[in-house]
């Protein structure tokens, strides 16, 4: 007879493992976050690319499971390999950054050389993403079934120790987890976190090969009697496959929820963090607090019918808090975390109740413990992969998220019958349960055939009137009538218009400077009123990258199209950082049209690596354009993102475009605008239309007039470098992305951009910098300079017009438009607000004052811009 040897604890020390295993939880979160942050840069934050990387490190802990439990059930000393796993994770975070840079390298080569081949390099990735992470991802998998074959020694508490060490594992993963997201990351970077890391690891290393020596052998342990056919065969299938649904349902519902908040909850780079805190921790507590009570029974059956219950209850509960009306939702927004607790912790719950509950139904012996829960465990992974890339590629962009809830719950309630159906018989007919799934299944119909709740239609402004929506890959993608003008919408933010707008002179003010470019990239498409603009310009192509696949085709149907049919134009579905670091083509213009500066994955295009691949992929005369969007930022980041673009950019612009300010790069020298420039340019028909444009007065301050146009030049030279001075900064890079961070706290009646206007009044550049030095001399500069300065007052004016919130009464409306117009008298917005808000209080007009003071409100004293323009 075939005998394991075990050994016996020592009470003194025994009592440090849990808390070792609460450390190995918390340093693979770590990891895991850091290495989904660095896999961004290489493969891109697409969805295909992130699913990949989720899609191989699930792989690697499912087969982690597998072979550590085989090799746990007959390992003699389990804290010892322990030990191992957790030594050979540091060496792996320590070797980290030169791994991924590796990989970097042979995926650029791969990316130039396949770019047109999606498929082919889709099969690269993934086997660059398995190099580097499978290796670590299987060993962090081996850590739970060796914890269990160490701890694990009666039966009759086999689930409360699993549970335990589930728990307290689960426990450190959402302190990892929590501590990356606000602290690591934000404060020390990358580099700093993976050396947390592997320290972490080393420190529980030492800590398990402490305690191997400190655990002296006992008697052995005979096996238990071989068990029942029917319960070896039948009831270890069943389980299994309980275990892949539960799997995959929990990795559905973690990309349903996602999409979900984003309907009510601004998307930040904070949100990731809280949605997979707030997964660890109910399934944490699910396991601590209910696997100790499935002890109490030894009948399978029964357990099975427990199960069934608590699927049954996930199931309804999803369907119910899902479809609870917009407005409740809404209103909870400003609770901070409660909408994703009130949401995702009972499912949550009842999944980490589940794991210890299923593996108590299959692990009857305990000398075979390690080797059952990791298999039920590698089975269980085998499901989350499957319903990751199914949610994420099949269910959410083209059956839609309000169908997706309806399929997840029916397949968890498809569990729950399942259970149920097996545990049933004459002895045990199990009524009870089967009621809870007759109440699931009709809760289930009766929201499919009559919920009120339409998802995500409910959640758009009810002042707009919805035209069209549809579920992107990354995105919701919506158009409406908003003030009677069509808008393009994306997670409910403002994208574009379908009319002319500011947005046109985006593409106008570099390509005066450089009307002779021939290669231009648009990282950006939102409506596409921008990037056809470039094609009424002598150019030979027309690359258009954006992250959402959906975006292209949307566009083409509800905005103006005709110019997609261009042969000079070409659309590439790729995250744009991306397209930029691997392509093999080169440019004369890049113009980068991404500026919402809370959203996730946006201020990459922000940092130094980003400024330098640029510049790479610039020709030599070429030029970039971004937007410096003030109303997301404070002083400091102000300075920030201006010294970084400097470091790669020194010879660069500042214009004015409204609140979106624009940073002009020149590879080469600063491109001087003239007269004769201006109006050869603008006298093409179709370009000269887009300058019968003003930005808040009325037609005598149209751009078509060469004074008013330079009176959107701000600042170069000196006075910009000055300007990335005014508050201490630091260069923004990849590996903290401070801008992500410093802006999550963003709120539309902040008034940023207010506090900034007066730091670029005190370092405006004179006008004469933007023109040839031939033809200054002719220009009303003038002109310019006053436009300049309602310019600047105008950001003002705007930004207190944008204070306003719904519940604002009718008189707030009408002071804050007066104080509006104050700053300055010509504003547009200001004045229609004012006179709504009179007709509603039935008062008289207001006389409009003639000319006003560009320093009465914000603005620093000292020299105006008609004084600044003289300055040699």
């Amino acid at each position: 007879m075939r005998t394991i040897q075990f050994y016996r604890r020592d009470s003194r020390n025994f009592h440090l493992l849990y808390p070792l295993i609460f450390l190995s939880g918390l340093s693979s979160l770590i990891y895991e976050i850091v290495w989904i942050r660095q896999a961004s840069f290489v493969f891109g934050s697409s969805t295909l690319a992130m699913s990949t990387v989720l899609a191989v490190f699930f792989l690697g802990l499912g087969l982690g499971s597998w072979l550590f439990g085989r090799i746990g059930s007959a390992a003699k000393q389990p804290l010892l390999w322990c030990a191992g796993i957790e030594l050979l994770l540091a060496v792996n975070g320590l070797c980290t950054p030169a791994l991924f840079a590796w990989a970097d390298n042979l995926y650029g080569i791969s990316y130039r050389h396949f770019d047109t081949h999606s498929a082919l390099l889709l099969l690269i990735r993934a086997s660059l993403v398995g190099l580097l992470l499978l290796p670590p991802a299987l060993l962090m998998g081996g850590t739970l079934p060796l914890f269990c074959r160490q701890i694990i020694r009666d039966p009759a508490r086999l689930s409360a120790k699993l549970s335990f060490i589930y728990g307290v594992n689960t426990v450190g993963a959402a302190v990892g987890c929590t501590v990356s997201g606000f602290l690591l990351l934000p404060t020390f970077g990358l580099a700093a976190s993976l050396q947390v890391a592997a320290g972490l690891n080393v420190l529980t290393g030492l800590g398990f090969w402490w305690l191997s020596n400190k655990v002296e052998p006992s008697a052995p342990i005979t096996p238990s009697q071989p068990l029942e056919p029917y319960y070896n065969r039948r009831l270890l299938l069943l389980a299994g496959w309980l275990f892949f649904m539960i799997g995959a349902a929990a990795l559905a519902n973690e990309l349903i929820w996602a999409r979900f908040l984003s309907n009510f909850i601004r998307n930040s780079v904070y949100t990731y963090t809280i949605t997979l805190a707030v997964v660890l921790i109910g399934t944490a507590a699910g396991s601590l607090l209910l696997g100790p009570y499935f002890d109490r029974s030894k009948n399978p059956k029964a357990l099975l019918i427990s199960f069934g219950v608590l699927q049954a209850l996930s199931a309804t509960l999803l369907l119910l808090l899902t479809h609870l009306p917009a407005s409740v939702w809404q209103g909870l927004q400003p609770w901070g975390l409660l909408p994703f607790i009130l949401l995702m912790l009972p499912s949550t719950f009842i999944a980490g109740a589940s794991f210890p509950l299923l593996n108590k139904i299959v692990t009857q012996q305990t000398e075979l413990a390690s080797k059952q829960i990791g298999m039920m465990t590698a089975v269980n992974i085998a499901g989350c992969i499957v319903g990751s890339v199914l949610t994420g590629f099949w269910l959410l962009p083209h059956i839609g998220l309000d169908a997706g809830i309806f399929i997840s719950s029916a397949w968890t309630l498809a569990a729950a019958w399942l259970a149920i159906i097996f545990a049933s018989s004459k002895n045990t007919p199990a009524f009870k349960a089967r009621t809870s799934i007759y109440g699931g299944l009709s809760v289930w119909l009766l929201m499919l055939l009559w919920s009120p709740v339409r998802i995500p239609d409910d959640y758009l402004d009810p002042d707009d009137e919805l035209l069209s929506i549809t579920e992107g890959y990354n995105s919701n993608l919506a158009v409406v009538l908003r003030d009677q003008v069509k808008t393009l919408l994306i997670d409910r933010l403002w994208q574009g218009v379908e009319t002319s707008n500011y947005q046109v002179m985006v593409a106008h003010i570099p390509m005066l400077h450089y009307p002779d470019a021939k290669d231009v990239l648009v990282i950006g498409l939102g409506a596409g009123n921008t990037a056809r603009r470039f094609l009424r310009y002598d150019i030979k192509q027309l690359d258009i990258v954006d992250i959402e696949p959906r975006l292209f085709d949307f566009t083409r149907q509800h905005f103006p199209s005709r110019w997609m049919n261009d042969q000079r134009v070409h659309m590439i579905a790729e995250d744009g950082r991306n397209y930029v670091k691997h392509t093999s083509r080169h440019y004369d213009f890049i113009s980068v049209e991404i500026g919402q500066l809370d959203r996730p994955g946006v201020s990459v295009f922000y940092t130094e690596e980003f400024y330098q691949q640029a510049a790479a992929k610039l020709n030599a005369d070429g030029m970039i354009c971004q937007f410096v969007p003030l109303s997301f930022l404070r002083p400091a980041e102000f300075a920030g993102v201006l010294k970084t673009f400097l470091s790669a950019f020194p010879n660069a612009q500042l214009w004015y475009n409204t609140d979106e300010l624009l940073l002009i790069g020149f590879k080469g020298d600063i491109r001087q605008l003239s007269p004769e420039g201006f109006g050869k340019v603008t006298e093409e028909p179709s370009i000269g239309a887009d300058f019968d444009l003003n930005y808040w007065g009325g037609d005598s301050y149209n751009l078509n007039s060469f004074p008013v146009f330079l009176g959107s030049f701000l600042a170069s030279g000196a006075e910009l470098n000055a300007l990335a001075n005014i508050a201490p900064a630091t260069h923004y890079t990849d590996d903290k992305l401070q801008l992500s961070y410093s802006v999550s706290d963003f709120q539309h009646t902040d008034q940023r951009a207010s506090a900034l206007v007066p730091f670029i009044q005190q370092h405006l550049t004179p006008i004469m910098a933007a023109v040839t030095a031939t033809a200054a001399p002719g220009i009303d500069l003038q002109t310019a300079a006053q436009v300049r300065d309602s310019n600047l007052a105008d950001i003002i004016a705007t930004d207190i017009l944008g204070a306003s919130t719904e519940h604002d009464s009718v008189e707030s409306r009408r002071q804050r438009a007066q104080r509006a117009l104050q700053i300055n008298p010509k504003n547009i917005d200001a004045q229609d607000e004012l006179q709504r808000a009179q007709q509603e209080l039935n008062q008289p007009l207001p006389v409009r004052p003639k000319s006003f003071d560009s320093t009465q409100e914000n603005l620093v004293e000292g020299p105006t811009t008609q004084q600044k323009h003289l300055q040699p």
